[in-house]
């Protein structure tokens, strides 16, 4: 067995007293070569780094490593801001989301008949998030009366955020649509991660409240 001392950074933590095969020694040695030419290869025009000073050298491989094998790693984090309810009735409501997705009492009144819809706002950051899709179920003193699935998008991280309608719906209306419903909401992605689920109750009523 060998002892060899590998390939030291200054911000690494010291394993120089690791033993390893020497067949792996070389393997690693070559690969660190390599790594060190694409790296000089890719920065070499950036301005004001230099490739041969060893600090800046140090600098640029942590940037790639984090580039190439950290960022890369990341999943999507979204983070929805607010609903709002738009209807040409009256102003838009902006309902603020509570951190446990479960609003205190009633969240919203809808008028029956109305015409609306959801304009949801949410941040993506560390990674593209495909397929971003909205579920929602209604229940009316405990029967499932209503279901729907629709697609929100792929999207990029950026600081900005983004702002999405979804198509326009007509609330229920008449004697039995009027009264409280209990509702749950969940945001998933194509792989199925929830970024958001929202359990909350409404009214539906003669006027806005």
């Amino acid at each position: 067995m060998a002892t060899i001392k590998p390939y030291q950074r200054k911000s690494a933590p010291n394993i120089a007293n690791s033993t390893i095969k020497p067949v792996v020694s070389r393997t690693k040695a070559l690969h660190e070569v390599e790594t060190q030419n694409l790296v000089r290869k890719q920065y070499r025009t950036i301005e004001g780094f230099d490739v041969s000073n060893e600090q800046h050298f140090e600098c640029i491989c942590w940037l790639w490593f984090y580039t190439f094998f950290v960022a890369e790693t990341l999943d999507p984090e979204v983070k929805f801001l607010s609903v709002s309810i738009v209807s040409a009735d009256r102003q838009d409501m902006v309902l603020p989301i509570p951190e446990d997705g479960k609003p205190h009492g009633l969240w919203f009144t809808l008028k029956e008949g109305s015409q609306y819809r959801l304009k949801f706002t949410f941040q993506v950051s560390n990674n593209i998030v495909s397929g971003l899709r909205y579920t929602n179920t209604v229940w009316k003193t405990g029967v499932k009366v209503y279901s729907t699935k629709d697609m929100i998008g792929t999207f990029s991280p950026q600081l900005e955020p983004y702002t999405h309608e979804m198509p326009e719906e007509t609330a229920p209306s008449g004697f039995m649509a009027r009264g409280s419903y209990t509702a749950k909401s969940k945001f998933l992605d194509d792989d199925q991660k929830c970024h958001l689920e929202i359990n909350y109750t409404f009214d539906i009523r003669k006027d806005w409240a």
